[in-house]
């Protein structure tokens, strides 16, 4: 499991794409952090259940199974950390 800043213009979708090198994976990423994105869209003003995330949040991602890290998402892991 790893942490990440989701930073301006982040979605699920291409966190997914970087972290599990899938966008399609992106049902993962949400429901591992189904409360915090539940509560941060309705401090918002969002519905829950919709797919918005807000810069700043930390978001788990599980990457196991995943062979190796892209060198892009080893990049943002790197550039996020230094921001948090």
């Amino acid at each position: 499991m790893i942490q990440v800043k989701v930073i301006e213009g982040d979605c699920l979708s291409v966190l997914a794409s970087i972290f599990l090198g899938d966008g399609e994976r992106w049902p993962e990423i949400k429901r591992d952090n189904a409360n915090q994105i539940a509560t941060m869209q309705r401090l918002h003003g969002f519905q829950p259940n919709t797919n918005a995330i807000f810069p700043g949040m930390i978001l788990r991602i599980d990457i196991a199974g995943v062979d190796a890290l892209s060198d892009r998402a080893a990049r943002r892991l790197i550039a996020t950390a230094l921001r948090l």
